[in-house]
């Protein structure tokens, strides 16, 4: 069991974990916070985790892909529906269309099977 590296009180917890965590690991993503999962204090990388940050409404700001969310890039596809970023929509929406096949191709499945 891994015991958390618990900082002094007063010191900047948040700058702290962010260094641990790029040294550590890797970059972090802009609009993404560094938190720890057990101690307010711990800054023991292997007990960090990033999340999202949350505008001054309490918001999230930035979708699981680290893509703005502002008015122009969201939707909501019924009105009592959670907001939906555009460009993973529109990821979403390529990946399922390579998924899909040509109808040649359909033909020679089809034949061969």
């Amino acid at each position: 069991m891994r015991r958390c590296l618990l900082l002094p009180p007063g010191a900047n917890v948040e700058r702290a974990r962010r260094s641990i965590y790029k040294l550590a690991f890797e970059e972090l993503v802009p609009g993404m916070t560094v938190t720890a999962r057990c101690h307010r204090r711990c800054a023991n990388p292997f007990h960090l985790q990033v999340r999202r940050e949350r505008g001054g409404d309490g918001r999230v700001t930035y979708c699981k892909r680290g893509h703005l969310l502002l008015e122009g890039n969201v939707y909501r596809p019924r009105p009592e529906a959670r907001r939906v970023c555009r460009e993973c929509a529109r990821l979403t929406q390529r990946k399922r269309a390579r998924r899909k096949l040509k109808p040649a191709e359909r033909v020679k499945r089809a034949a061969a099977g």
